[in-house]
Order: structure tokens, then C-alpha cells, then sequence
């Protein structure tokens, strides 16, 4: 069970480490892998716990966003963690870099599961 699927950065600078990490515990009787973590574009990179999770054991997601881009963004990362399918979201905006060059992103929707 993740302690939280969403999460919100709110502003951070720009060029920042924008990195998060989701935290789950394995409720089940036994043990548990992350068979795949898919970041939804280029800009995300992600980290996660390899090998199995013993039940009542925590694993951990962390996730890094690009935040060259300026402006508004809402990304998310497809998790299957032993049979179950979990999409982890993140979003914020990165505020205008300080030099003066504009690198924006367009708004997009993210589909909330």
C-alpha cells in the first residue's frame, strides 16, 4: 500500500532537484518485487527498490523531474508492484529562469486512477 499516489511540489526553482520519493508497505503474506517502473515522458528518471519486499517491509519509488522547463507540469509513472498496476503522479510549477531564456512546457492532462 502506498502512503501517497499523489504529490504536489507546488514552485520550485528552476534547474532545482525536484526528486520525490513514494514509500509502500507490503501488506500481504508474502514477499513482493516491483516488476516495472515507467516514467510517462523523458524528463522523469526514477530509482527503485530491487528485489523482493517481505511482507510488513517498506519499498520506495524515487522520482526526478527535469526542471529545465519553466511553467506548470503534471507528470506520471506507470508501477506494477507484484500483481497490482499503480500509477504515482507528480506536478508543480517551475518558476521562470533567473538568466532571462524562456524554456517552457505546454499544460497536459494526466489521467487520475
Amino acid at each position: 500500500v502506498f502512503k501517497e499516489t499523489v504529490y504536489n511540489f507546488k514552485t520550485v526553482e528552476y534547474g532545482s532537484d525536484v526528486s520525490h520519493s513514494y514509500i509502500f508497505t507490503n501488506m500481504s503474506n508474502l514477499p513482493i518485487t516491483i516488476k516495472s517502473v515507467t516514467p510517462g515522458c523523458g524528463c522523469t528518471t526514477t530509482e527503485y527498490t530491487k528485489g523482493p519486499i517481505m511482507p510488513g517491509k517498506t519499498g520506495t519509488i524515487s522520482i526526478k523531474y527535469d526542471s529545465s522547463r519553466e511553467g506548470y507540469f503534471a507528470k506520471n509513472v506507470a508501477v506494477v508492484v507484484g500483481d497490482e498496476n499503480y500509477t504515482l503522479i507528480f506536478l508543480g510549477t517551475v518558476k521562470p529562469n533567473p538568466d532571462g531564456s524562456k524554456t517552457t512546457t505546454k499544460p497536459q492532462q494526466v489521467p487520475i486512477h
